[in-house]
């Protein structure tokens, strides 16, 4: 969990700061949050896969990326849910609903990578 939370606080900056720019940049919420995912979604597996899981093979690795990148979209579903209700709605000021959308994508991201992406995986680390 330790690791996660490293890696996790890593990707979050790095979401987090592509955020707000291409918000002041005048991109909408909608658009500057899927930028921002993908940024953080690509830094997020080779971190986690490595650090957090301890997997260093390479065996498997595509079908991995695969059911990665499908946890990953379903994330950003959820996130861009949230963010229409907290900041489309709600008009709830866009560090607030990052943070509050960041404990509800966190918990899910946690959860899809333990149970599916690296389940299998980490049971044989190198």
């Amino acid at each position: 969990m330790i690791r996660f939370g490293i890696v996790g606080g890593v990707a979050t900056v790095v979401a987090y700061l592509a955020f707000m720019t291409l918000l002041r940049l005048g991109v909408t919420y909608l658009p500057a949050a899927t930028a921002s995912w993908a940024l953080a979604l690509g830094l997020s597996y080779f971190l986690n896969r490595r650090f957090t899981f301890g997997i260093r093979r390479s065996e498997g690795r595509a079908l991995e990326v695969v059911i990665f990148c499908l946890g990953g979209l379903l994330q950003l579903i959820l996130s861009l849910f949230a963010y229409s209700i907290l900041m489309g709605r709600m008009r709830m000021e866009a560090t607030p609903a990052f943070a509050l959308n960041l404990a509800l994508t966190s918990t899910f991201s946690y959860l899809f990578m333990k149970m599916v992406t690296f389940k299998h995986a980490s049971r044989r680390r190198d």
